[in-house]
Parts: C-alpha cells; sequence; structure tokens
C-alpha cells in the first residue's frame, strides 16, 4: 500500500515498483520483479529468467541471446 505525501487517500503500489514503509515507492531493481501491491521484490529464480530494472514479471531472455544472471543478458555469436 502507498500513502503518499499530502494525500488523503491510500493507493495499491504500481507495477514495476515496491513500496515499503508505506510512503516510498522504489524502482523494482535488477533481478527482481514487482507485480501491483508489491512490499518486498520477488527474486527472479527461473534459469533462464530476466528481470531488467522495474520487472513486473519474471521474463526470459530473448532468442538470440543469453542471460549471464537475471539481470544481464549477452548476445550470442557465431561459432
Amino acid at each position: 500500500m502507498l500513502c503518499e505525501a499530502g494525500s488523503i487517500t491510500i493507493t495499491v503500489c504500481p507495477a514495476g515498483y515496491f513500496c515499503s514503509g508505506g510512503s516510498d515507492r522504489n524502482n523494482c531493481p535488477k533481478g527482481f520483479y514487482c507485480p501491483t501491491g508489491t512490499d518486498v521484490p520477488f527474486q527472479c529464480t527461473t534459469l533462464g529468467g530476466y528481470c531488467p530494472e522495474n520487472s513486473i514479471t519474471e521474463g526470459t531472455c530473448p532468442p538470440g541471446s543469453f542471460c549471464v544472471d537475471t539481470s544481464t543478458i549477452e548476445e550470442c555469436t557465431s561459432g
């Protein structure tokens, strides 16, 4: 939940962010994903999973690339 300064209403933390402490909206960090209403980011754990900053779901590496880790993509080279 999020209660921004000066507001009288509580809102749900938007997707791509996590809201800790009720008034802080933070970017979801690389290697994590944050669906709507996230208080604590979820770590990407799937083999081949990819979560850049502000991810809302755990994704996969695009075709023609491989994931070095959950936040870094490398392009495949021929050979």
